[in-house]
């Protein structure tokens, strides 16, 4: 069986863990007891794990998205700022992990191509755009595409981006949009 471990604590994780907690394949545990700020305790934690989930607080985010890349876990992480997720691309390519952002309340609308729409995304869709993107880690659809995945990197592999727009409108999330990004030169 496959485990799953979910970083954080508060609402958006507990949405997390409801809608892993839904696959008859997969372990998911809730660990809230861990501190953050401490790599070495973050990668005891997550070794044993085939995939995390954080949510943690945006303040602890990149620390956290770090210790977990450099235990050579694969990880969807909800929070963590764009900018601060890209700094740990050569360290992701390097541990040969995919790292996949949802970047905040943003996630969506950039997966759509719709960044400057100015909606913000509720908690529950960061929270299921999140285990999405885990089910996708799971599945060895990012194997040989090491690295950190934004919304915008996620859109230029159309393949990857409908799987995860299918897997919200199957969790009742209304989604109209199509992934619709200019692949860059030089992207995944």
């Amino acid at each position: 069986m496959r485990c799953a471990v979910v970083l954080g604590g508060g609402p958006l994780s507990e949405l997390i863990v409801e809608d892993l907690s839904g696959a008859h394949d997969l372990s998911v545990t809730l660990a809230q007891a861990v501190d953050l700020s401490d790599p070495a305790a973050v990668q005891a934690l997550v070794a044993p794990f085939n995939v995390v989930v954080s949510a943690a607080p945006p303040s602890l985010g990149a620390a956290t998205l770090r210790a977990v890349i450099a235990a050579n876990r694969l990880i969807a992480d909800a929070s963590t700022p764009v900018e601060q997720a890209l700094s740990l691309e050569d360290l992701a390519v390097e541990m040969e992990v995919a790292a996949c952002v949802v970047c905040g309340s943003q996630g969506l609308a950039r997966l759509l191509g719709k960044p400057g729409d100015g909606q913000l995304i509720d908690a529950r869709i960061a929270a299921l755009m999140a285990t999405a993107l885990a089910r996708r880690l799971l599945t060895g659809d990012f194997r040989g595409h090491w690295g950190v995945w934004t919304p915008e990197r996620l859109a230029t592999r159309v393949g990857m981006a409908h799987g995860i727009l299918q897997d919200l409108r199957e969790r009742g999330i209304d989604v109209r949009g199509e992934a619709r990004y200019p692949r860059p030169s030089g992207s995944r």
